[in-house]
């Protein structure tokens, strides 16, 4: 069983990761979003097929953002799984790593949350360059 200091460590690590990933995402969606409110079928070939270029990449970024997250959520799910199996179904509270049980829970729905967006953008902005 991992002691407190382990699972802390681990989540410093991983929380720094998702900063960055999230910073990254926030850093791509207001792009993302004017590109797709805009009218592409306005007259102009050249910039309609440079909108799509544009949205084909940013699709190519958003999943990239999207497998860098799937990685952090495997290495959550790894030692949240192993943790659950040292909790008693009857009294979880009475462990003593409760707090560091809880967080490292926490995040993985978080992360598990946040790859299910970042998919369905993904699909969204895709579905636009393919227009």
């Amino acid at each position: 069983m991992p002691s407190e200091t382990d699972v802390g460590t681990a989540l410093a690590a991983i929380t720094l990761l998702l900063v960055f990933v999230i910073a990254y995402f926030s850093a791509l969606y207001p792009v993302i979003s004017q590109e797709l409110a805009k009218d592409l079928s306005a007259p102009g070939d050249t910039d309609m097929a440079a909108a799509k270029k544009s949205l084909a990449r940013h699709r190519n970024m958003l999943i990239g953002v999207a497998v860098l997250s799937f990685l952090i959520l495997l290495l959550i799910l790894h030692p949240a799984w192993r943790l659950l199996g040292h909790l008693s179904l009857y009294w979880p509270w009475s462990h003593k790593y409760v707090m560091a049980y809880g967080a490292l829970f926490l995040v993985a729905i978080f992360v598990a949350v946040f790859f299910i967006v970042i998919v369905i953008f993904a699909v969204k902005v895709g579905s636009a360059a393919a227009k």
